[in-house]
């Protein structure tokens, strides 16, 4: 965007003001989360005086509980068996739902390659309780001899270290509800110049002079407004302020806002630089995502869904027992070293001096009067810390829903079920608990993939090649060298998401169990032993669920038995480019009123799909045919056994059924064929044609 030079300094003195006023607002946050982070990394006071040689152990409670709570999650999000779901919000959109889906389960698993920013992001959100991500269109490229190449062309996901992102301080429920949002990155003199050939920057080649003297001469940090950096850079052991390995950056602070002049509203991006201060940069975000509904390119996470925006995570929650654990372990520690090494009195005269002596175990210590010694004897009881300790532990065990057992440990608890099925019965009920804060990353996942597939809406590319195998596609769209292809048209639809997570280990042998237990109740079902087909079925899905993935390989499937479809599952095959055939003993009236049904909502909608309209028109003139000839078939049965039947009470020779009663195509083969087939006498032969005897 072009400013005039005087919009360009008030923006400027704006954004000064807001970083500083909301750095202040939000003090109190940073330094509490500064203490939370000290103790993920078990980082321990310095002891006080006289107080050197006690134990000053902290148990690291945070660290177990974060670590435990990450594996779970991170597990089911990118484990075996994570799959993005496509739910299309229009009816022409239902034709690729499932390739949409299987393409998004591609981006997000191997094209992105999202295990580490997206481990850091829920890391954050479950030591803090909130977390944020920079999520704009990534396009990165490397030189070769023949030129750039490109090696990413989709979404960006970068988790936001809790100092960099400065907000007011504000009553909302999302990152792009604040009044203005800041985000502070630090860049090279390099990058300010090739940005401002791709338009992230202005006017920066005119004073590279200044830009390079306060990279030179810049910090690496904020002294007063980094604390949570000042605290990772000491259990880091690297000192960042000062150094002087690190070449010269300069900070910017990004500045998410809206300007307002002359009854508009214009959202925008502005970059600032606090050492030249100046604007170097100014972009309307209408253009950069014209079709994003909401243009921040920020997205985030919270552990509970609590009603506030700053909610707790697992720092706050469980601060006070990693307190009260390591109060009760150096008490423990000090009650053991009374009992091994107890207090020892004597007489000031038997040669001891008047201060205190530390009695240390293999020293000889000389005395005239040994005998004048005393020794307290102390017995040492550690039943109080156990069950202390314990009962702090059944408290942090029913405030966060993890337990020893659902970590993969026998638990300590002396009341604890030692059955399979009780421990079984155990974990389910505190996977209760669990699923609570998996169902809050399911709300946020859920948002940053629908932020990620309107990212690649806007930026449409002729052809987009992506992984996926001939058995995961299932047939609903065409796969060839081991991968599909989306095009700019498919891009264009408009869909939410959702994400089938991994199952863990105790649902894999739950479903192993109960797999076998169906198998055997289908095994009596006759309607399932007695239809190839099914069986089948039931046998693969046992193989799988006991983790074998070859049984289709090894024993091809039957030929299917070609059973009638409904009108919906015709109408969804006829979307996915299926062909679809009219079945004899489909019910024709109910199907005709589907597809007409079907076949008017597909031209109200905004987008309808043609060839699926003009495959359901043939399918319904088929439909038609296909009742009309039901229709002739049923009045010559029907006429014809009037007839028979007139014969029959006039012979006694045949019988036939009554007039008006339903003959299928079968019994009506059946009765013609008994009609040309004279009747034979016992004990004799039919006669032959002519008369004779054959």
């Amino acid at each position: 965007m072009q400013l005039p030079p005087d919009k360009i300094k008030d923006l400027g003195i704006r954004i000064d003001k807001d970083f500083r006023g909301a750095i202040g607002d939000h003090q109190t946050r940073m330094t509490r989360w500064a203490r939370y982070y000290r103790r993920w990394r078990s980082r321990v006071d310095a002891p006080a005086a006289g107080d050197q040689g006690k134990s000053n152990v902290r148990i690291p409670l945070i660290q177990w509980m974060v670590l435990g709570k990450m594996a779970k999650e991170l597990d089911a999000v990118l484990g075996d068996g994570m799959e993005v779901i496509a739910e299309p919000t229009g009816p022409a959109d239902q034709a690729i739902v499932g390739k949409v889906g299987k393409f998004m389960t591609w981006r997000v698993r191997n094209s992105m390659d999202m295990f580490e920013p997206l481990s850091v992001f829920d890391f954050r959100r479950v030591l803090f309780g909130r977390t944020h991500a920079y999520a704009p269109w990534e396009r990165t490229t490397f030189d070769t001899p023949d030129g750039p190449q490109v090696c990413y062309d989709g979404p960006g996901f970068f988790p936001i270290w809790p100092d960099d992102l400065v907000v007011p301080a504000e009553d909302v429920t999302s990152v792009q509800d604040f009044s203005f949002v800041i985000r502070r990155y630090r860049v090279t003199p390099f990058d300010l110049l090739r940005g401002e050939k791709k338009g992230l920057y202005q006017g920066v080649e005119a004073i590279m002079g200044d830009v390079k003297a306060f990279a030179e001469q810049g910090r690496q940090r904020d002294i007063m407004n980094e604390e949570m950096r000042a605290e990772k850079d000491l259990a880091e052991g690297v000192q960042y302020d000062g150094a002087m390995s690190a070449r010269g950056t300069l900070p910017i602070w990004e500045w998410f806002g809206t300007l307002e002049g002359d009854d508009k509203r214009t959202e925008i991006v502005a970059r600032y630089s606090p050492d030249l201060q100046r604007v170097v940069g100014v972009q309307d975000l209408m253009e950069l995502y014209p079709r994003q509904r909401r243009r921040r390119p920020i997205v985030d996470g919270s552990l509970v869904k609590d009603g506030s925006y700053w909610s707790a995570g697992y720092g706050e929650l469980l601060e006070w027992a990693e307190n009260e654990l390591s109060s009760n372990h150096n008490q423990f520690t000090d009650a053991g070293e009374m009992s091994v090494s107890p207090a020892l009195f004597g007489k000031p005269t038997a040669g001891n001096a008047q201060a205190p002596l530390k009695i240390e175990p293999g020293v000889m210590n000389w005395n005239d009067d040994p005998s004048s010694i005393w020794q307290m004897k102390i017995a040492f009881d550690p039943a109080y810390s156990l069950t202390k300790e314990q009962m702090v532990m059944a408290v942090v065990e029913r405030i966060t829903g993890i337990t020893d057992q659902s970590l993969g440990r026998s638990s300590d608890r002396p009341n604890a079920p030692r059955t399979a099925s009780g421990q079984a019965m155990l974990i389910q009920e505190g996977d209760v608990r669990g699923t609570l804060e998996i169902k809050s990353l399911r709300d946020d996942l859920r948002k940053i993939l629908r932020h990620f597939w309107e990212l690649e809406t806007q930026f449409p590319r002729p052809e987009v090649f992506f992984r996926v195998t001939e058995e995961a596609a299932g047939g609903l769209f065409d796969t060839k060298r081991g991968g599909a292809i989306m095009t700019a048209e498919e891009f264009g639809g408009v869909y939410d998401f959702d994400i089938r997570f991994a199952d863990n280990v105790f649902n894999r042998e739950r479903r192993k169990e109960q797999g076998l237990a169906l198998y055997q109740l289908d095994l009596m079902n006759p309607l399932i032993n007695t239809n190839p087909r099914a069986l089948w079925m039931v046998t693969n899905a046992v193989h799988k669920a006991m983790g074998d993935d070859q049984f289709g390989k090894l024993v091809p499937a039957p030929p299917d038995l070609g059973l009638p479809k409904s009108p919906d599952e015709e109408w969804t095959l006829l979307l996915q480019g299926e062909e679809v055939a009219a079945h004899p003993e489909d019910n024709d009236n109910l199907h005709l009123l589907r597809h007409f049904k079907q076949l008017d909502e597909q031209k109200e909608a905004q987008r309808p799909d043609r060839p699926a309209m003009g495959a359901l028109v043939d399918h319904i003139i088929e439909t038609q045919q296909q009742m009309r000839q039901k229709m002739l078939m049923k009045s010559l049965v029907d006429g014809l056994a009037e007839q028979l039947a007139g014969n029959n009470a006039q012979t006694g020779g045949l019988n036939v059924q009554r007039p008006g009663v339903p003959v299928s195509l079968g019994g009506l083969q059946g009765f013609l064929q008994g009609i040309n087939q004279p009747e034979v006498a016992p004990g004799g032969a039919a006669p032959a044609p002519g008369g004779g005897q054959a």
